[in-house]
């Protein structure tokens, strides 16, 4: 058989996992060759990915997976996973979950945007509460549990976004703001001026506001213009990158970025309302005006 055929089928060890038929899971799909793989997405049952942690990276995204998934916390944004056959061949499982593009970014408000956002934001400063950086903030590291995702799997809340896939990531030693910069992992994000080493702390919010600038530029992308204050935001969180190699202070750290974000949405949630309640009245008052 061609390598990359049998890369991208699933092993048949895999198939025969006692812990897996025992849960009538039948992976079906790769994802990731030789690596990711998920059920059918056309039966009608619970649907999961199985991720195989093959080396000490991958060991080490276990152990986060394990710690991040021990709280329940309303900023804690991790996927619930559970890690199978620890001693032997570590198996990660997860709900699969849907996409960020299903909810629909071009028909988003403002509002929306922020309020979807935000709970990015708030999973990133969990995580650098707990001294630990993703390191691969990006639309393709996010989903989100549907009505029907909910409905399938009890650990997820609908309507609720969820990070995925730690296996750049690091526990680190030091705290947001003490953090010196280091060695830039492989990332989905390009990182500014060439830099190969930055605050693993900062460079999540360089990310985010990476992320941002995406998710805005999709929802705007059939209307006039981007509003001055989304602009704003991005500039902001993207920073002014000067270089340095010591502690970032060219970005807002996490949890500066979600109290900002939070008051800026509820003043954009004000503005909606009071536009709403104008066209009302305008629809009203102008046949009366028109006597």
């Amino acid at each position: 058989m061609d390598v990359a055929v049998k890369a991208a089928t699933v092993p048949d060890w895999l198939e025969t996992h006692p812990e897996l038929q025992g849960r009538g899971i039948l992976l079906t799909d790769c994802i990731k060759p030789a690596c990711v793989f998920r059920t059918s997405p056309f039966m009608d049952v619970p649907q999961y990915v199985v991720k195989l942690l093959s080396n000490e990276n991958d060991y080490s995204e276990a152990r986060i997976y394990e710690r991040l998934c021990q709280h329940r916390h309303p900023r804690n944004h991790t996927l619930p996973s559970e890690i199978l056959d620890v001693q032997t061949k570590p198996i990660l499982l997860l709900p699969c979950l849907s996409e960020l593009y299903d909810l629909g970014i071009t028909r988003w408000t403002f509002s929306r945007l922020l309020e979807i956002f935000l709970q990015v934001v708030e999973g990133v400063e969990y995580m650098h509460q707990q001294r630990i950086a993703h390191g691969d903030i990006c639309i393709g590291n996010i989903v989100v549990a549907t009505e029907r995702d909910a409905k399938m799997h009890n650990e997820v809340i609908a309507g609720r976004l969820y990070i995925i896939d730690f296996e750049t990531s690091r526990q680190l030693n030091s705290s947001p703001g003490v953090q010196h910069a280091l060695p830039l992992p492989q990332s989905q994000c390009r990182p500014p001026s060439d830099m190969d080493q930055f605050d693993p702390y900062s460079w999540d919010v360089y990310c985010l506001g990476k992320l941002f600038e995406y998710m805005a530029e999709m929802m705007y992308r059939k209307r006039p213009q981007l509003p001055w204050v989304v602009r704003l935001c991005q500039i902001w969180l993207i920073g002014d990158e000067k270089g340095c190699k010591d502690v970032y202070r060219c970005r807002p750290t996490a949890r500066r970025a979600r109290q900002f974000l939070s008051v800026l949405r509820w003043f954009v949630v004000a503005s909606e309302r009071c536009e709403e309640l104008a066209a009302y009245a305008r629809s009203f008052l102008s046949p009366m005006l028109r006597r």
